[in-house]
């Protein structure tokens, strides 16, 4: 592109000639004005002005030829060159000395001809006036001069340096591009720096900066876009190029638009761990963590949909709603109010708490809460009601003989046959105390 500080406007009176260039040098160009030739009754000019557009260190050429349609003195007016800027002349011409004329016939030619290789960024002044008079056949001026000029347009063909459309990437994928910049001219160009405003865009990392951009060759600055959301989404890359000027350099800035599209990721369920609270006694509490993700690259706010139903349960949570940055976690205690109990058996307990994403971005998730409510222990021959107690047994030394034996069976029948005869004996002492009565 053409650096608009960098343009050059000539327009320097020379003659009713306004020429343009009609020859290019490579890779130099002069570009063809559309203004008409000039026209009337002494002479023609095949252009109407001229323009030139090259790069640094590279030559370029124009002409504007004037052709007497008449016999005619053509006198040089005004003109001079300044800088890199070279004119030529070619023909029956005048010289490019003030005052200087020819006489040409009706015929002749007069080809002013413009080199120009610039090596700086810098204004250049140029110029050719000539005024034409008819000549009788006794060779006489006779009638009124007409007068004509050349006007220029000189300008620098500039870095080019490209836009970066890096297209659609789901929402925290990073795509990576470049921004190129292309140097037609024939000297090398010094890239200071680059910046781009914190956000989607970046410089890629590990570029180092300053850089060259070669002599009529390439560079690319690597550069990623990793969009914060969905949309349209874009920013402008400042670029400071150090161009050179005839004082000495002076750092310019050139600019790059990057654009991207973030398109929605498919977006992952939410996460959270289960917990276990383990065994609890009746009427006792205990706490324990859950975690909950967000395991996206998007912001969300989590919140527990279910909490009526699990605080019905003995379930305090120390908060049910939270706002998670992408992959963030958070960790939440929770307790448990385990219920009076009289059974002599564990309780199970369960319940499922449920997080819900209320940005509606990513599906939600589930978590299982399990416990145990300790048995109580039931009244026994080893733990008597207090309240009732149950008589021991009796024991004597036939039963305790009985529970020690090898054969229990044999050794309880023999103790109930001594049993039953001890009872006989008493009876029978009874009687016989009665007689003796």
């Amino acid at each position: 592109m053409t650096h608009p500080s960098i343009r050059l406007l000539l327009a320097i009176p020379v003659a009713a000639l306004v020429a343009t260039a009609a020859i290019a040098a490579t890779p130099g160009s002069a570009v063809a004005a559309e203004e008409p030739p000039i026209s009337n009754e002494l002479f023609t000019i095949d252009t109407a002005r001229i323009d030139l557009q090259t790069p640094l260190g590279v030559p370029s050429h124009g002409t504007a030829t004037l052709t007497a349609v008449a016999d005619l003195e053509l006198a040089f007016r005004a003109g001079d060159s300044l800088g890199e800027v070279i004119p030529s002349l070619t023909g029956t011409c005048p010289s490019l000395a003030l005052g200087s004329t020819v006489r040409m016939k009706a015929g002749d030619t007069c080809t002013y001809g413009l080199d120009w290789t610039p090596t700086d960024v810098a204004n250049v002044i140029a110029g050719w006036a000539v005024q034409a008079t008819k000549v009788n056949p006794e060779g006489n001026l006779e009638g009124a001069p007409i007068d004509g000029r050349v006007s220029m347009n000189l300008s620098i063909e500039w870095l080019t340096i490209s836009d970066v459309n890096f297209g659609p990437a789901p929402v925290g994928e990073r795509l990576d591009g470049g921004i190129v910049i292309t140097n037609p001219a024939a000297i090398d160009i010094p890239l200071l720096d680059v910046e781009i405003p914190v956000g989607a865009f970046a410089l890629t990392p590990g570029v180092v900066l300053p850089q060259t951009i070669p002599a009529q060759g390439t560079l690319t600055i690597p550069t990623t876009f990793t969009p914060r959301g969905a949309g349209t989404q874009s920013a402008r890359a400042a670029l400071t190029i150090q161009a050179p000027f005839p004082d000495g350099p002076i750092s310019a800035t050139e600019y790059s638009t990057l654009s991207g599209r973030g398109i929605p990721a498919a977006a992952q369920p939410l996460q959270a761990t289960n917990v276990d609270f383990g065994e609890v006694l009746p009427g006792a509490t205990a706490d324990t963590t859950m975690t909950v993700t967000n395991p996206n690259p998007s912001e969300t706010f989590v919140s527990l949909t279910n909490t009526r139903e699990l605080t019905d349960a003995g379930l305090e949570f120390d908060s049910t709603d939270y706002l998670l940055a992408g992959g963030e976690s958070v960790t939440i205690t929770v307790i448990w109010h385990a219920p009076p109990s009289e059974s002599t058996k564990p309780t199970p307990f369960s319940a499922t708490a449920y997080w819900e994403d209320l940005f509606g971005t990513a599906p939600g998730a589930s978590a299982n809460l399990v416990g145990e409510i300790s048995a109580v222990e039931s009244p026994g021959p080893e733990n008597p009601d207090p309240e009732n107690p149950t008589p021991a047994p009796a024991t004597n030394a036939t039963t305790a003989l009985a529970t020690t034996g090898t054969d229990s069976s044999v050794i309880l029948s023999l103790g109930t046959i001594l049993a039953a005869l001890g009872t006989l004996t008493m009876v029978a002492r009874a009687i016989r105390s009665r007689r003796a009565r």
